[in-house]
């Protein structure tokens, strides 16, 4: 009887601490969809049992819209942009986890194949999100090494322009010190041109 009480008392507690916490909504609402999907696997009564999964996929339901309305504003901003598919793939994959779940409730296939579509499902999941990840990480590292070279180039330009028109005369010496190159002052002064 003890144990039964421990247990009812379990989603106040957690309820209590959730309302608390200064975390996002989507958060509170995993955490909800986790815990309820966890209490239904170990629950006797079948009308608690579909209590708790009903309360587990509206939970699942209200995070995934604000995942989506999240990727929706994602998309908008340019510079967060490249995120949105990732966030999308995170709300897809959080549902094929319900689905497997409530497949395994439903007593639609036998606890090896449930144990096998979760390691692939993670395997997935796992390897996709660095895949993603990792590619997006380089693709910003080019991107910076992109407008870093640009910003080499337009100095080196820039550069050149400044000792070609410079009012000095200006020589470019080789390692055998002999001139290579001069700029427009010294053709005015000397009459060579450079």
């Amino acid at each position: 009887m003890q144990q039964v009480n421990m247990l009812a008392s379990i989603p106040v507690v957690v309820s209590s601490r959730l309302r608390n916490m200064a975390i996002a909504p989507s958060a509170r609402c995993t955490c909800i969809y986790i815990w309820s999907s966890w209490l239904a696997l170990i629950v006797v009564d079948e009308f608690t049992r579909w209590l708790l999964l009903c309360v587990s996929f509206a939970a699942y339901a209200v995070a995934a819209l604000e995942q989506l309305v999240q990727v929706s504003i994602l998309r908008t901003t340019k510079e967060n942009a490249e995120w949105a598919p990732l966030l999308l793939f995170q709300v897809v994959l959080a549902g094929i986890y319900g689905v497997i779940y409530l497949g395994a409730v439903l007593n639609c296939y036998s606890w090896r194949t449930e144990q096998l579509l979760y390691s692939f499902a993670d395997v997935s999941a796992k390897f996709l999100h660095s895949c993603f990840t990792m590619s997006l990480r380089r693709k910003n590292k080019l991107q910076q090494l992109s407008l870093l070279r640009q910003a080499a180039v337009n100095a080196a330009t820039d550069l050149q322009c400044m000792i070609r028109q410079a009012n000095v005369p200006i020589f470019v010496v080789n390692m055998q010190l002999e001139v290579e190159d001069w700029n427009l002052k010294t053709a005015q002064v000397t009459g060579l041109s450079g």
